[in-house]
């Protein structure tokens, strides 16, 4: 080996020895099953990310027509409200239209 070179972790007294990938299992795998199963993992987890951000945009629509649906609820009632208030004091019984 020549002076101020670090032997490389895959050479062994002068050989090259493949980069050999360990799989889950503890098998073996090439090159090109690993970056095979790479991108299938990239893929699934852009895949993931979508359905977790169609979730959230879900949950925002939801939340926005409950908000509508609490606002409208509170008009109808303070309406009711003044109804009632009037059927029981007169209030705009009788109004003089006429000037």
């Amino acid at each position: 080996m020549p002076r101020g070179r670090r032997r490389q972790a895959n050479e062994d007294a002068g050989r090259v020895w493949p980069i050999v990938a360990m799989a889950a299992s503890g098998y073996a795998m090439d090159l090109t099953t690993a970056i095979t199963n790479f991108q299938q993992a990239k893929v699934m987890g852009g895949v993931q990310i979508a359905v977790a951000r169609k979730m959230l945009d879900m949950q925002q629509l939801q939340g926005d027509a409950m908000v509508k649906l609490i606002e409208a609820a509170g008009k109808t009632a303070a309406g009711a409200g003044d109804q009632l208030v009037a059927a029981a004091t007169g209030l705009g019984g009788e109004i003089d239209v006429r000037g």
